[in-house]
Parts: structure tokens; C-alpha cells; sequence
């Protein structure tokens, strides 16, 4: 009769088994973190050597449904009242208490109509859509200079909003005030991506005349810095999609992925070498 061939798992083959996919582990895992790292240089070989990029900056253009900050103050105190009702009482020292959050200038603002007009009080309306706060407030300039000799104009984006969704710590919708803020800065008010981030294909979508656009955004590549897409505007939604695998933890460093897959490869194993030495005493 011939003789069944015996197999069996040694304790010294299963240490070097386990070693191997240890070893194995740890090499994707410092291969997979350049997708983590912000701002690489992708087309050149890195160096010690301060770089300067200049970014490309795109002056927002007013949109229909805006939201204007005007203050004029002329020589006649009721037009004063008039053209001001956020300087009335205590109105102003609420706005800033309330760090922008977006209601009180809802309500007292100066909105663009559907036509991107602006409607002033006994100036009339006017157009201002596509131009910037600057053209805006020179337009309002002009005409202000018809009915008073003497005045101040002051005039800012009322409304900076954005929203940020997915993958970061704290999505939501975000105010702030201040003329500019690129994209890290952005990520910075939503507490930064979390570990299941994609930060090599983010979404931006931007309305853009009448139309909404969906541009890819690759945070570690430095040359996002050099894009048009660099500053948010008002009204950008910045969605931060999940890596596609979510099945196994948060694999996000090597100690996750251990303590993640250990206890599966060692069950694996021990069913695997219980296996075989029941084979072999049949």
C-alpha cells in the first residue's frame, strides 16, 4: 500500500511566517505614507533648499445673492441712519461679539438681487455682477458723488461662507473674515483631514456663470500652491472622500495596521497548522 506523503507546520516555519508577513507589512506601509504627506515635490528631487512659489490669486467676482458690508458716512446724521442700520445702538458691538456667524448680516446687509443688482437708498440700483468688491465700491463711489459732497464709503463682502464635507474632523458649514484663505487654511478651520482621507483627490465644487465645476484637488502636491484653485471663494463646498478601504480599522500607520491584522493572520495560522496535524493522524 502506498504510503500517505505527511505534512506538517513546524514551530520554527510558522515564526519565519509570521516574520515574513511582519516584514511585508511594514514595507507597504512606508511605501502607502507618501499619501499622507501634504505639499511633495512630485516632479523634482527633494532638497534642503528654501523654495519660493508664487500663487496664483483670482479676485473674487460679486454673484447675484451676495451679501455687502456698506458703510457711508456722510455731513447729514439722518442719511447716516439711513444708509447705516448696523451702527444703530448697540447693533455693531453684537455683530462682532457674534464673530460673523452669518444671521445679522443676512438681515441688515446689502444683498444682490437675481439681476446681481444693489439697490442703495435715494442713489437707486446698481449693477455689480462680475465685478470685484473694488470695481463695486468705485461704481458705488460714483454714483454716491452725484447726491453728496462729502462722505466715506466703506465696502466689504459681507458673507464669506464655505462648506467642507466627508472626511474631516469637523465638517460643516464655516464663516470667517478675512480677505483671503487657501485651501490649508480652509482644512485647518474643519480641525484637518482625518485618517481615512484621500488627500490626493479631493473635490472642489464652485459655481462658476451659472454653472457648477467639480475640480480635482491634490493636496500633496506642492504645486497646488501654483493653482487657481489655491484660495477658496464664497460658496465653495470642499468634499474630502474616504480612501476606498474601511473594512480593516484605520490604517492609517504600521502600529494600526498590526494591531488590525495580527489577531486575523494569527487565527488563520492556527486553524491552518490544526488543520495539518489532524490530516496527518488520519
Amino acid at each position: 500500500m502506498k504510503k500517505n506523503k505527511q505534512y506538517f507546520v513546524s514551530s520554527s516555519n510558522l515564526k519565519q511566517g509570521i516574520l515574513y508577513i511582519f516584514l511585508s507589512i511594514l514595507v507597504s506601509s512606508c511605501i502607502g505614507n507618501k499619501k499622507y504627506l501634504y505639499l511633495q515635490n512630485k516632479q523634482e528631487t527633494l532638497n534642503s533648499k528654501i523654495e519660493t512659489v508664487k500663487s496664483s490669486f483670482v479676485e473674487y467676482r460679486l454673484k447675484p445673492g451676495d451679501i455687502l458690508y456698506i458703510r457711508m458716512v456722510t455731513e447729514d446724521e439722518k442719511m447716516n441712519s439711513l444708509f447705516n442700520p448696523l451702527f444703530g445702538g448697540n447693533m455693531n458691538m453684537q455683530i462682532l461679539s457674534q464673530g460673523g456667524a452669518g444671521t445679522p448680516f443676512y438681515l441688515m446687509g446689502y444683498s444682490l438681487d437675481t439681476e446681481g443688482d444693489l439697490a442703495l437708498p435715494y442713489i437707486g440700483k446698481i449693477p455689480l455682477k462680475g465685478k470685484t468688491v473694488e470695481e463695486a465700491k468705485a461704481l458705488m463711489y460714483n454714483e454716491g458723488s452725484k447726491y453728496f459732497k462729502n462722505f466715506f464709503l466703506q465696502v466689504k463682502l459681507a458673507e464669506f461662507r464655505f462648506s467642507i464635507l466627508g472626511a474631516v474632523n469637523r465638517p460643516g458649514q464655516h464663516f470667517f473674515m478675512v480677505n483671503h484663505l487657501n485651501i490649508f487654511e480652509a482644512l485647518a478651520m474643519a480641525g484637518d483631514v482625518n485618517e481615512i482621507a484621500m488627500r490626493t483627490n479631493l473635490i472642489l465644487i464652485r459655481e462658476e456663470n451659472g454653472e457648477n465645476k467639480l475640480i480635482p484637488i491634490d493636496l500633496t502636491d506642492k504645486n497646488i500652491i501654483k493653482s487657481s484653485y489655491y484660495y477658496i471663494q464664497p460658496n465653495d463646498i470642499l468634499y474630502v472622500q474616504p480612501v476606498k478601504s474601511r473594512s480593516i480599522g484605520n490604517l492609517s500607520n504600521f502600529q494600526s495596521s498590526i494591531n488590525a491584522v495580527l489577531p486575523l493572520l494569527s487565527t488563520f495560522l492556527l486553524v491552518l497548522n490544526t488543520y495539518i496535524i489532524l490530516n496527518n493522524l488520519k
